[in-house]
């Protein structure tokens, strides 16, 4: 995780090139089963872990920018692999819920098959 965040903050002057690498990132963190609600706990973990080792130096300045970053790789990262169960696309989470429940079909073979006809 550390080494992560370390390659998002060295990519933060080309946010163009950075934004397709979070987003893949964030399709990966989706198949793991991770919730949009769940970057604001992690992003304020992060800002505790970085308060605690920088101690004194964790000014506000320090606390807003550290804010602003979480908030810019967890926009990117959340994207459109979130979407709402509404939207008219195929989203990533939206392919894998179809993928897993022909999985379990699949799994009947001519039952399966029989039903369909």
């Amino acid at each position: 995780m550390v080494k992560t965040i370390g390659t998002a903050i060295a990519g933060l002057e080309d946010l163009g090139k950075l934004a397709p690498k979070l987003k893949e990132l964030g399709l990966r963190h989706l198949q793991y089963g991770v919730a949009p609600g769940h970057y604001s706990v992690v992003g304020k973990a992060l800002i505790n872990a970085v308060e605690f080792f920088l101690k004194d130096q964790f000014t506000t300045q320090v606390h807003k920018t550290w804010d602003k970053v979480i908030g810019i790789v967890a926009q990117n990262m959340i994207s459109t692999n979130y979407e709402e169960e509404d939207g008219p696309n195929l989203t990533p989470r939206k392919i894998k819920m179809i993928r897993e429940s022909w999985a379990k079909v699949a799994t009947l073979g001519d039952k399966a098959g029989i039903m369909l006809y």
